[in-house]
C-alpha cells in the first residue's frame, strides 16, 4: 500500500506521520517540496516570458519571491497582460505595485488571508503588528526586538511560539524570520503604510509602494555589481555572536575584530582569517567547484592555527562532487554551499546571490 499525506503545514504533519499514521502503516519517507533553485526560476521565467522582460527584471523577481512557484505564476500572467511586446521598467513598476497593493490582487488577498489566520488563532494579538513590521524589516534578533517593542521576553517569547506554531515565522538559531520573502516585503510596504497612515488615498499609497519596489530593486542591482567574493566579505562583518543551524549542526557565527584576505595556490580560492573574541573563524571562499586539493590545501593552512581552536568552513558557490564532501567531513570541516551562503544572506536581510 502506498499512502500519500500531503500538508503545508509542516510541524503538524510531521507530528501526524511520527504519532498517529506510524502505529497503523510504519515510517514514512519524508519529501520536502520546497521553493525552485535560482536556476530553475530563471529557467520558468524564460519560458513564460522570453525575451519580453530583461534578465534584471527576471533577477529581480527571483530574489522577491525566493523562486516560490505560485507567487511566480501569479507575477508573470500579469506581466503577459502589457499590451507591449517589450515590458518596460515603469509598466514592470506597476503590475508589482498593483498585484500587492490592489484589494482585487490575488497576492493582496493571500497575505490577508495570512494575518486573518493570526487573528483566529490568537487570543491576544497585542504587539503582532509590529512585531511582524519589525521582524520584516530586518530585526530578527530576540534581544533587538524586545528592546524596539519595549516588552518582556516571556511576552515576546509567547508571541514568537504562537507565529511558529502557524508557520508565519521560523526560528534559526538566534533568528526569527520570515521564510515567506514576498510576504515579508509586503509587510514592511503595503501593510506598514496600512497601519502607520490608515487614512492615505490609493492612488498615494500606489506612488509610495512603487518607490518602494524601485528602492527594492536599486538595491538587488547594487548588490549585483558586486563579486560574490566581495559580498560574502561583507556578510562575514554583520555577525554579531550569533548562531546558526545548518542540517543537524548548530554552528555559532563569532563577532569578528579583526580580518585578513590570504591568497591560496589556486587563483580562484582565497582564504578568510578572522580573529574573534574566543577563537578564530576560518574560511576558504571559492566560486566555482570544489576539489580534493582544495580541501586538503584548506585543512593544511587551518593546522597552522590549531593551538587558537579555529572554526574552519570551507564555502564553494559551485559545489562540489562526493568525494570532496566526504573529504570535509573527514578533516572536520563545515562545508557550505551557494544554499547554505544564500540562506544566510536570508537571515541578514541581504539580496541572494544569483
Amino acid at each position: 500500500i502506498m499512502f500519500i499525506f500531503i500538508s503545508r503545514r509542516k510541524k503538524e504533519a510531521e507530528n501526524i506521520l511520527s504519532e498517529e499514521l506510524n502505529l497503523i502503516f510504519g515510517s514514512f519517507e519524508k519529501i520536502y517540496l520546497g521553493n525552485f533553485s535560482p536556476y530553475y526560476a530563471l529557467t520558468y521565467l524564460n519560458n513564460k516570458l522570453g525575451n519580453r522582460l530583461e534578465i534584471s527584471f527576471k533577477k529581480f523577481l527571483i530574489e522577491l519571491t525566493d523562486g516560490f512557484p505560485l507567487y511566480l505564476e501569479i507575477i508573470t500572467n500579469e506581466l503577459l497582460k502589457v499590451p507591449k511586446e517589450k515590458i518596460e521598467f515603469e509598466s514592470f513598476i506597476k503590475k508589482l505595485s498593483y498585484l500587492l497593493n490592489s484589494e482585487k490582487s490575488c497576492l493582496y488577498q493571500i497575505f490577508k488571508g495570512k494575518l486573518n489566520l493570526i487573528k483566529q488563532n490568537l487570543k491576544n494579538i497585542f504587539l503582532i503588528n509590529p512585531l511582524l513590521i519589525l521582524i520584516s524589516s530586518g530585526y530578527t534578533r530576540k534581544k533587538e526586538l524586545a528592546s524596539l517593542l519595549k516588552t518582556d521576553s516571556k511576552n515576546l517569547n509567547n508571541k514568537l511560539s504562537k507565529l511558529a506554531e502557524l508557520n508565519i515565522l521560523n526560528k534559526n538559531g538566534s533568528f526569527y524570520f520570515l521564510p515567506n520573502k514576498l510576504f515579508s516585503f509586503w509587510l514592511s510596504s503595503v501593510f506598514k503604510i496600512e497601519i502607520e497612515l490608515p487614512l492615505v488615498l490609493y492612488n498615494d499609497k500606489e506612488k509610495i509602494i512603487e518607490k518602494k519596489i524601485k528602492e527594492k530593486f536599486e538595491e538587488s542591482e547594487e548588490a549585483r555589481k558586486k563579486d560574490s567574493f566581495q559580498r560574502f566579505l561583507e556578510l562575514v562583518q554583520l555577525f554579531k555572536d550569533d548562531t546558526i543551524k545548518t542540517g543537524k549542526k548548530l554552528i555559532s557565527l563569532p563577532h569578528i575584530k579583526r580580518l585578513k584576505i590570504v591568497p591560496a595556490r589556486n587563483k580562484n580560492m582565497k582564504f578568510i582569517i578572522g580573529e574573534a573574541k574566543r577563537y578564530y573563524l576560518i574560511l576558504a571562499f571559492k566560486e566555482d567547484i570544489a576539489q580534493d586539493t582544495d580541501i586538503l590545501e584548506f585543512s593544511t593552512r587551518c593546522s597552522y592555527f590549531r593551538n587558537k581552536q579555529p572554526k574552519k568552513i570551507f564555502i564553494t558557490l559551485g559545489g562540489a562532487d562526493y568525494t570532496a564532501k566526504l573529504l570535509a567531513k573527514e578533516k572536520r570541516l563545515y562545508f557550505w554551499e551557494r544554499e547554505e551562503v544564500n540562506f544566510l544572506l536570508k537571515l541578514y536581510n541581504k539580496p541572494l546571490i544569483i
